[in-house]
C-alpha cells in the first residue's frame, strides 16, 4: 500500500464580514478585531486512501467552530458554527475561502476550535455530533480524498502579536482494513478475477462527537456505533481485479468478530471467519489471504498508525 506524507497547508485571510455581535468580550486594545487567519495541515498522517491516488485537501470542504467554553449556539464575528471553508488548488498552492470573516476580541484573546474533513451537515447549524455511514465504499473523488475518510481536531489557540492565526492539524478518526489477495500456488488458474469480498458483522454506521455529550458521557472526539451490523462492500484499490489483487474499506472503530466473503469471476464462494479484533481509530490493518482451488489461508495482520507500528496474527477460525 502506498503512504505518502501529504501536508495540506493554507494561510487563510477570511474577506467577507460579519455579524457585529461582540458575544461578551468587552477588551479594547490594538489586538481587538485583528482578522483570523488560518493554517490547515494532516501533520505527519498519510490522507493517501487508495493505493494509486495521492490525495489532498484540494477541492473539499472542511468545518470550523471556534468556540468560548463550548457555547456552540452563541455566533458572532468572534465565535462560529459550523463554518465551511472551501479548498481549491491553483499551481500546487491550496488555497481556502470562507463567506465570513472572524476575528480576534482582544490581544492575548483564547478561543477552542473543533475542525472536521471533510464538510457535513448546514453551514451555521450548530451539531454536536455527525452521523457516518461506510457501507457504501465510494473511494477516491476527484479532489483525491476519499469522503468516508474523517479528519478530526480540537484544541485552543491563542492571539499574539507575531501570531494572529489557528494552526490546525487534522488526524484520522477512522480505522482502515486492507485486505491483499494471492493465488494458493497453481491452484487457480491464471486471469481470473475477484467479484466482490464482503465484510460482514461490523456495524457500518454510527455518530462521530465533535463536541462532548455530558448527558449520554461522550467524550469530544469518540464514536457511538449502531447497535445493528450491516455488510460493507470492500472496494478495489488495484487497477483490476485479477489475482493478486487488493482491497480496502474504511470502518468505523470498534471491536468485533468479523466475517469475509470473497466471491471469483466464476460464482465460487469463499467465506472466512475472524475472530474478535479491535480496529482503532487512526489505524490501517492489512490482512494476506492466499486463494486456492477449494479453500483459502488466511495470513496474518499488520497494523499500522499511519506511521509505523508491528502488528501480531490473526488467525481464522
Amino acid at each position: 500500500m502506498k503512504k505518502n506524507n501529504i501536508i495540506a497547508i493554507a494561510a487563510i485571510a477570511l474577506t467577507f464580514t460579519a455579524c457585529s455581535n461582540d458575544n461578551d468580550f468587552t477588551t479594547n486594545n490594538e489586538g481587538k478585531d485583528t482578522p483570523i487567519s488560518l493554517s490547515v495541515g494532516v501533520g505527519e498522517l498519510s490522507v493517501v486512501t487508495r493505493a494509486e491516488n495521492t490525495a489532498t485537501l484540494a477541492d473539499g470542504e472542511l468545518g470550523l467552530y471556534i468556540t468560548k467554553n463550548e457555547e456552540k449556539n452563541v455566533i458572532g464575528k468572534y465565535l462560529c458554527n459550523n463554518a465551511k471553508f472551501t479548498a481549491s488548488t491553483t499551481d500546487t498552492r491550496t488555497s481556502w475561502t470562507c463567506n465570513t470573516t472572524y476575528y480576534w476580541a482582544s490581544d492575548n484573546a483564547t478561543i477552542n476550535y473543533f475542525a472536521y474533513f471533510p464538510f457535513q451537515g448546514t453551514e451555521g447549524t450548530a451539531a454536536t455530533s455527525l452521523p457516518w455511514d461506510t457501507s457504501t465504499q465510494t473511494g477516491v473523488v476527484d479532489g483525491g480524498y476519499d469522503p468516508l475518510d474523517l479528519l478530526y481536531v480540537n484544541g485552543s489557540a491563542t492571539n499574539t502579536a507575531s501570531d494572529h492565526g489557528i494552526n490546525i492539524t487534522l488526524g484520522h478518526v477512522c480505522s482502515k482494513l486492507v485486505v491483499n489477495v494471492s493465488k494458493l500456488g497453481s491452484e487457480i488458474a491464471e486471469g481470473k478475477t475477484i467479484s466482490s469480498i464482503k465484510i460482514g458483522g461490523l456495524k457500518a454506521k454510527g455518530n462521530f462527537y465533535l463536541f462532548a455529550d455530558s448527558n449520554n458521557g461522550h467524550n469530544a472526539g469518540s464514536w457511538v456505533p449502531d447497535v445493528n451490523s450491516a455488510d460493507i462492500n470492500m472496494k478495489s484499490i488495484t487497477a483490476n481485479t485479477v489475482i493478486p489483487a487488493t482491497y480496502e474499506a474504511i470502518l468505523i472503530p470498534q471491536t468485533a468478530p468479523f466475517t469475509l466473503t470473497i466471491r471469483l469471476s466464476d460464482n465460487s464462494e469463499y467465506q472466512l471467519a475472524v475472530p474478535s479484533q479491535a480496529f482503532a481509530a487512526g489505524t490501517c490493518y492489512t490482512l494476506t489471504i492466499q486463494v486456492g482451488q477449494d479453500k483459502v489461508n488466511l495470513g496474518s495482520i499488520t497494523q499500522t498508525d499511519w506511521v509505523t507500528k508491528d502488528g501480531g496474527p490473526l488467525n481464522a477460525q
